[in-house]
């Protein structure tokens, strides 16, 4: 799977759920073909267009994985940057989910990046209320979309981590 700019993505969610597919696997995944669902693609885009209200710099969003799975345990991250410095995990919902299952979700997601790094950013971005959380030891904050650029930010600077993500 190859590293997407998150924008330059979301320009493409215009598209029938099936030929986005077959655009994301025949330019992103060719050799591990994805099936993207129709909602993590219009959430992708709402994310992005509530980001772009608050950034210049669209290369923030350079560099990231969108809809990686892990075929053998049937993992699937929505969007993944790992990079030397740390790992950042953000999951997209269409609407609000309760506390209890974000939080379950974001520690398995934090105990399957630990091998990479122990500087690991679990979030949680809620379309539907336009709002992030982050988990903190074993519960979530809000966190405010301010937070969220600089956080952004800080990854943009970090050195990719060029493994294969399939490894």
């Amino acid at each position: 799977m190859e590293r997407v700019n998150l924008y330059a993505l979301s320009k493409n969610c215009i598209l029938d759920i099936d030929i986005f597919n077959r655009y994301f696997n025949t330019v992103y995944s060719k050799n591990n073909p994805v099936c993207i669902k129709e909602q993590d693609k219009n959430t992708l885009k709402i994310f992005c267009d509530n980001i772009l209200n608050f950034i210049s710099d669209i290369t923030i969003l350079d560099n990231f994985y969108f809809c990686f799975s892990i075929p053998q345990i049937s993992k699937e991250f929505d969007i993944l940057k790992i990079t030397k410095q740390g790992v950042l995990n953000i999951e997209l919902k269409s609407t609000r989910i309760a506390n209890h299952q974000i939080i379950s979700q974001l520690v398995r997601n934090r105990y399957y990046c630990m091998h990479l790094s122990e500087n690991i950013f679990n979030i949680t971005y809620i379309a539907s209320e336009n709002c992030f959380y982050i988990l903190k030891d074993s519960s979530l904050e809000e966190l405010n979309v301010k937070d969220f650029i600089s956080l952004l930010n800080s990854f943009k600077d970090y050195d990719v981590e060029y493994k294969n993500i399939d490894d």
